[in-house]
């Protein structure tokens, strides 16, 4: 049997499979990881297992409580621990609590990977942070697949604003960045399992919160063409960082200051009487 054939046998027979996206979209790890300095670990309690949360406070939070919180998800291979000092320090002196949650089945939290059970745990972290708020804004944010959890939440949920960064449209990029090297024998069933929560052109037409996306000029894994239809879609008041650099390039000292300058203009919003 030559090689051709023997790829379209697999993609088959495995396509159909439950849980095919789950694999093929989430890289989930468990091994100890290091944690910036004033940083506390957190766990929210759901119905299907516990949520690893990591909060951190913004440079400008000092002695009084919060005046607001930000609930973060992480992309597809990454940790919450990771991500937590930068998403903390990008709110320079706005008072903000910052959440960075990982995923079921990603560092200390319980279950296994998988797609439909993280819509749920977002969900539940984004209420337990609103419950933990009582009436002060909260934002929402995410890196690549995470931003996809964040719009659905910005559609599913009375949201102070969102920042995301390489947003995928996740079922258009299956199909027509990846359908052609299999035949879409295995991108159609892929496609097919992600759930409608995370359709992110859909949720963008569905949100009005103020929004900034941020979008790296090079990146291979989400090209800014599929960033821009979420972006295009979006219904709400919004902004488009660009940056130079590749999908995880740190940003450089003026996409940096831009992207300060938006969330302090996002916290100013929420923040002003209404």
């Amino acid at each position: 049997m030559r090689r051709p054939t023997v790829l379209l046998t697999v993609l088959v027979l495995v396509a159909p499979l439950p849980g095919c996206a789950d694999s093929f979209l989430l890289h989930p790890t468990t091994d100890p990881r290091a944690v910036p300095a004033r940083t506390v670990r957190l766990t929210i309690p759901t119905p299907e297992g516990e949520l690893e949360a990591w909060v951190r406070a913004s440079p400008g939070v000092g002695d009084a409580p919060p005046a607001a919180f930000d609930v973060e998800f992480c992309g597809n291979a990454s940790r919450a621990e990771r991500m937590i000092e930068r998403w903390s320090e990008r709110w320079g002196d706005r008072s903000v609590e910052v959440w960075a949650v990982n995923y079921p089945g990603f560092g200390g939290s319980t279950g296994e990977a998988c797609l439909r059970r993280s819509v749920r745990a977002a969900e539940a972290a984004f209420d337990h942070v609103a419950g933990e708020a009582a009436g002060r804004p909260v934002f929402v944010g995410g890196s690549s697949l995470g931003s996809t959890f964040a719009l659905h939440l910005a559609a599913a949920r009375d949201v102070a604003g969102l920042l995301v960064r390489n947003p995928p449209p996740l079922r258009e990029m299956i199909l027509w960045k990846h359908g052609w090297w299999n035949l879409w024998l295995l991108a159609v069933p892929v496609a097919l399992q992600v759930p409608d929560e995370l359709d992110g052109v859909e949720n963008a037409r569905r949100s009005e919160a103020p929004a900034v996306f941020l979008s790296a000029t090079r990146d291979g894994v989400v090209p800014p063409a599929y960033q821009r239809r979420v972006f295009d879609a979006y219904a709400g008041p919004k902004e488009w960082i660009e940056f130079e650099g590749r999908h995880s390039t740190r940003l450089d000292p003026a996409a940096d200051e831009r992207r300060r300058a938006a969330a302090a203009d996002l916290f100013d919003r929420a923040s002003a009487p209404r």
